[in-house]
């Protein structure tokens, strides 16, 4: 066998101190057979944790620990005959140290889990993990300092300073998960309220030697998928600094009428060398298939990193507030609204990321399965892609790490500064409404978990909104969890933006937590069969609105939001549900986003904005899954034909490009599979009783359901 065909089957070290985390975690029940198999997890953890737990498993999980110990076992030997020089970082130390009490815990309680079995030979005894202990006392511990002794690596008389430091690298690699799932990653950029950061240094060093181990032993090199994803995010750099550049061509006019006499004021100098980037960006010559340098993508990167700059100067500030500013500065400060505008709204070019999408479907080895619903076709490649992913492990990972240098950390999460900016998805027409959906990550600079601030760009957004008689509005669905430490203080910094006397007429926030235990259906909320009873809570969950994550202005009124819940709960569970007395976890599900889309239809009529933007921390995972459902949503109610082949690219554009080449992974499949799950009860209750299902609908929103939406080419 050939050795990447080997690799392409080899477990990956991240994945295998996943798993050992997974394991020694474990919470064991008491009988095999007590494990709920209707149990539908919401988080990674859980569905990991299931998959260990399954009696149907035991063999596979049997195998799987075994082939743990192998990985683990084999990177110690690369550290100790390749990377010897990593055995005298007492940092590194620790981290193997925690990495040995882990797989101690790890068989140990998976022995407990095989009590029952007779015959069988405990995990604590498989020749994987006694060659592992051997190794690691025999060659890795000699390579240790002179005062680390002891089994697990662990000077039983050393400081209490020593312990604990052992003590937080454990506890970082029993988190591995959530670094592997890169499901908070922006904590890397944070630092508690005490000013010290959530991973050490110590780990983080050691995650990236986890990385670098992965990338070649699985001999990725030269078969990485996402090496062209560089060049595709260089030409649409290229493109969107052209269409900026086109909408505000007149103001540019205007600006460098006067810009040379002005080379005093700091905000011309600094948009002057923002609208220099910018030309430069859009200049085909500078793409990276040319013999340019630098290229169009670094260009627009220096483009955002100058405009801020520029909105961050106090003569912008003054000139933005102050009516008696000369006319040259309003011109300057009409220019950069301008732009900020025509960066907000710009639109992304789709074709090259589509035939990308599709090459990586070609490489899954998917084969389309015949007739079937769209969303259970689009079930079927996310989980080849998700196979085939596999493979490159690490992307998440790495692209965090790469932002931290010796001594050079980067703090404070920003998603505009870390090359996450806004565009246009698409627009949808209803009679009197016009608006467009922008993908808009939360516009927040946070350095300290207690504190964030809205960032300048989203302020000069909001002001460009303001020419004209009327002006403009945006309504931000803020989904981030208020309730949730992690996203308390971006929440409260953008539902306050709008309470400010100079955006409360271009901003609205409405806050609709999508991460409760209600929203999810687990916990307390797990078993509520009961259709009554889950109708009842429902109703509770909106009306207690902070005290359940939910934050409504004071418009709309408070009294009509309860009146219109209460009346979609009802017809929701007519309608779509034919009046059941019990609905199951899947179908509660189902319900809730159901509603939610409904919902925000409602507060779109209510408010009647321009624009509208599903916001969560990065509009990667939860504002795409958003943004794909409300499409979809629309798309269904608003016709009876089948999703054609244009709206099925552009779905796997709105649920994949942005992951893939942020994150270089894919959509959180857990909010994937909610929107599939739900399309496809959509479609189901359509397809046998459209006609009564739109007539109620119709009469909850006065017939704005069925809009016509606009994908732009």
């Amino acid at each position: 066998m050939k050795k990447n065909d080997r690799s392409r089957s080899r477990m990956s070290l991240m994945e295998a101190v996943d798993n050992l985390s997974i394991m020694a975690e474990l919470d064991i029940p008491s009988s095999p057979m007590e494990i709920d198999r209707d149990l539908i997890p919401t988080t990674a953890g859980e569905l990991n944790a299931q998959m260990f737990l399954d009696p149907a498993r035991h063999d596979e999980n049997r195998k799987r620990a075994r082939e743990t110990f192998r990985v683990i076992h084999e990177y110690l030997e690369h550290l100790y005959e390749k990377d010897k020089g990593h055995l005298k970082d007492p940092e590194v130390e620790r981290g193997i140290q925690a990495l040995m009490i882990l797989a101690g815990e790890a068989a140990q309680k998976m022995d407990i889990y095989s009590k029952g079995a007779s015959g069988e030979e405990h995990v604590s005894r498989f020749e994987e993990f006694q060659d592992l202990k051997q190794f690691y006392k025999q060659k890795i511990l000699k390579r240790f300092r002179g005062d680390v002794e002891g089994e697990e690596g662990i000077d039983q008389e050393g400081e209490s300073d020593e312990r604990e430091t052992l003590k937080i690298q454990k506890q970082g690699l029993k988190d591995l998960e959530m670094v592997r799932h890169d499901n908070d990653y922006e904590l890397f950029y944070i630092r508690k309220e005490n000013g010290h950061p959530y991973f050490t240094s110590a780990l983080l060093r050691h995650l990236r030697l986890i990385g670098e181990f992965d990338e070649v032993a699985l001999g990725l090199e030269d078969e990485n998928p996402f090496l062209k994803v560089r060049a595709i995010e260089d030409r649409n750099a290229q493109h969107a600094a052209q269409e900026i550049l086109r909408r505000v061509v007149i103001d540019l006019d205007e600006f460098y009428r006067e810009a040379l006499r002005h080379k005093e004021n700091e905000f011309v100098v600094e948009l002057n060398k923002a609208v220099m980037a910018l030309m430069l960006a859009a200049n085909a010559r500078n793409l990276m298939s040319g013999e340019s340098p630098k290229i169009c993508l670094s260009y627009f990167k220096d483009f955002l990193a100058f405009t801020r700059a520029a909105l961050r100067t106090k003569s912008y500030e003054e000139a933005a507030t102050n009516q008696d500013a000369s006319s040259f500065l309003h011109s300057a400060v009409e220019l950069v609204h301008g732009v900020i505008s025509a960066l907000f709204l710009h639109k992304e070019r789709r074709k090259e990321m589509v035939d990308w999408i599709h090459h990586l479907i070609a490489r899954s080895e998917y084969k389309e399965v015949g007739a079937g619903s769209p969303w259970s076709e689009l079930s079927h490649i996310d989980g080849h892609l998700r196979t085939y992913l596999k493979r490159y492990p690490n992307g998440p990972l790495m692209k965090t790490l790469d932002t931290f240098r010796e001594d050079e950390a980067r703090w404070g999460f920003d998603p505009f500064e870390q090359e996450d900016v806004p565009s246009e998805l698409y627009a949808f027409v209803a009679e009197d409404l016009h608006i467009s959906v922008l993908r808009l990550p939360a516009p927040i600079h946070q350095e300290v978990i207690h504190e964030a601030e809205v960032v300048e760009e989203m302020r000069a957004f909001l002001r460009s909104l303001q020419a004209g008689a009327q002006g403009q509005l945006h309504l931000l669905f803020n989904l981030q969890d208020r309730t949730s430490w992690k996203e308390h203080a971006r929440c409260i910094a953008l539902e306050g933006l709008q309470n400010t006397p100079e955006f409360s007429k271009n901003l609205t926030v409405i806050t609709f937590n999508k991460s409760s235990d209600f929203y999810l259906q687990k916990g307390d909320y797990q078993n509520l069969n009961e259709a009554e009873l889950f109708l009842s809570t429902f109703y509770q969950q909106i009306e207690s609105r902070e005290a359940c994550g939910f934050h409504f202005p004071a418009l709309p009124e408070a009294g009509e939001i309860n009146a219109f819940t209460k009346e979609a709960l009802e017809m929701i569970h007519e309608q779509f549900f034919s009046g059941r007395k019990t609905l199951l976890r899947k179908e509660r599900l189902d319900f809730i986003e159901i509603f939610t889309q409904l919902f925000f239809m409602k507060m779109i009529l209510l408010v009647k904005p321009d624009s509208i933007s599903f916001t969560c921390k990065d509009a990667i995972d939860l504002g795409e899954a958003q943004a794909a459902t409300f499409f979809a949503f629309l798309q269904r109610m608003g016709s009876s034909e089948a999703i054609s082949a244009e709206e099925k690219d552009f779905l796997l554009w709105l649920l994949y490009a942005p992951a893939l080449t942020l994150r270089e992974r894919l959509i959180d499949p857990f909010r994937f599979a909610r929107l599939v799950s739900t399309m496809n009860h959509i479609d189901g209750e359509l397809s046998v009783r459209r006609k009564a299902i739109l007539d109620a609908t119709d009469k909850l929103l006065k017939g704005h359901v069925k809009p016509e939406i606009r994908i732009a080419a």
